[in-house]
């Protein structure tokens, strides 16, 4: 088995117990989220159909209005891990005892919300435009977590050689260039915030970096590229933000800000997302990793 397994981590960094985010800004707006899937894109809703040529039922993908769309809680989920991951935010296991009322959020949780406090954040659904392909999956198990570092999953071609030996069940899956489009509206953010927020979402790095978003993500499959710009809106109180390059500098004024803190997990998600690969961690013999 090769070494590297379809995961890694990166250790957690601790928030400053005496450091509040609840504080609002006077930073409101809309930006258009544009996602473009390089590898299969699987996000199902417990739907099941038939695929008729292979004689078996298959994991559907989420609809909405008849039409195929990645719910936001989808999306949002995906995002506020990364943000989670270079931010002073709490582990979700101590959650309920760091961010126990709202005058003592960590940043993710000030943002995004939590059990009973909503957030600052909405997100639409993002309909999709591109072909389908129905894929087999291995079995694919949960691994203890470590309670001081997060899990993410690395980016690779080799799906290929994992779905076409698999026999489990089938999913239907987005092809790769797949598109698929939607907005993320915020509101009351401070500058750090929203600076945060772009920097999770992959501006500021210096260069391109792929997420991760769905399911299968151990065999490859959700390898995704996000595009983001400021929509323009009556209401909106970021006028002096309007093109790419000025939001990708607010990302990197954010990461030179915390630098000290992110240093090691920007750098660690860095080289394992800044390219997608052709490396393999599973075996191939009894297919697991």
């Amino acid at each position: 088995m090769a070494e590297d397994k379809p995961f890694f981590l990166v250790p957690w960094v601790r928030p400053d117990s005496k450091r509040n985010c609840a504080a609002n800004g006077s930073l409101s707006g809309r930006l258009k989220i544009t996602i473009t899937a390089q590898t299969p894109l699987h996000f199902g809703a417990g739907q099941l159909g038939h695929d008729e040529k292979a004689s078996l039922f298959v994991n559907l993908l989420n609809q909405e209005n008849d039409q195929i769309a990645l719910p936001g809680s989808s999306f949002k989920g995906m995002l506020r891990s990364v943000f989670e991951a270079v931010s002073e935010s709490c582990m979700p296991t101590e959650r309920d005892l760091r961010c126990s009322h709202a005058n003592a959020l960590c940043p993710a949780c000030a943002m995004f919300g939590f059990l009973g406090y909503k957030g600052k954040l909405r997100f639409s659904s993002f309909p999709a435009e591109g072909e389908i392909e129905n894929l087999a999956l291995p079995q694919l198990y949960s691994h203890p977590s470590n309670l001081n570092q997060r899990r993410f999953y690395r980016h690779s071609t080799a799906y290929r050689q994992i779905t076409d030996k698999a026999k489990g069940e089938l999913y239907e899956c987005l092809s790769p260039g797949a598109v698929l489009r939607g907005t993320i509206t915020y509101q009351s953010l401070t500058e750090d915030q929203l600076g945060g927020l772009l920097f999770a979402l992959g501006l500021g790095w210096g260069g391109p970096i792929y997420h991760k978003l769905g399911y299968g993500k151990p065999a490859y499959l959700g390898s995704v590229r996000l595009e983001t710009a400021q929509e323009e809106t009556e209401k909106t109180l970021l006028s002096s933000v309007r093109e790419t390059s000025e939001l990708d500098k607010l990302a990197a004024d954010y990461y030179e800000k915390h630098r000290d803190k992110i240093g090691e997990v920007v750098a660690i998600l860095q080289e394992a997302w800044g390219i997608i690969g052709e490396g393999n961690g599973w075996d191939m013999q009894i297919l697991t990793y």
